[in-house]
């Protein structure tokens, strides 16, 4: 055995064996590295918008809580007046929120402010109004869109009622 282990010395190539190990793990470590990197520079998936409304109504002044709006004839126009917070899926307000409430005829949009907070409306100034038809219950389709975020669209988000 001990010839064995100075044959084993003597040979210059049993040196090359770690020095290539060494190089080889290094070169490994560095791919790594480039890979993690290309990985890393990636762009982010987009975060959740949501969207809460608050009050709902035909006006600033018949709004009630919720997402309901109740009309007292079917075949009248009516406005749309939607309070509601626009957030990440952190619940942090969303600023620069494009939304639209749209259905059964009407439209309003709005952007969000720096709290998040947006009202949708359609008066005579602005937006369609909507109408009930005869017989029928109906809802309003909410859609907000902000640079960085997901889309956010529910149908049936308001539902319309006649009492």
């Amino acid at each position: 055995m001990a010839k064995a282990n100075k044959k084993f010395r003597e040979d210059e190539s049993a040196l090359e064996l770690p020095i290539n190990i060494v190089v080889m793990l290094v070169v490994g470590v560095a791919a790594l590295a480039a890979m993690l990197a290309i990985l890393g520079s990636r762009p982010a998936v987009p975060a959740t918008l949501q969207m809460t409304v608050m009050k709902a109504g035909t006006s600033s002044s018949s709004t009630q809580n919720g997402a309901v709006i109740l009309v007292n004839n079917y075949n009248t126009k009516y406005g749309i007046y939607i309070d509601a917070k626009v957030t990440d899926s952190k619940g942090n307000p969303v600023k620069g929120a494009f939304c639209v409430a749209s259905g059964l005829g009407g439209k309003a949009t709005a952007t969000s402010g720096s709290d998040g907070n947006i009202t949708l409306e359609s008066t005579s100034s602005g937006g369609t109004q909507f109408e009930l038809p005869q017989g029928m219950e109906g809802s309003l389709k909410l859609l907000c869109t902000a640079s960085g975020y997901d889309k956010y669209e529910k149908e049936d988000a308001v539902t319309v009622i006649k009492v």
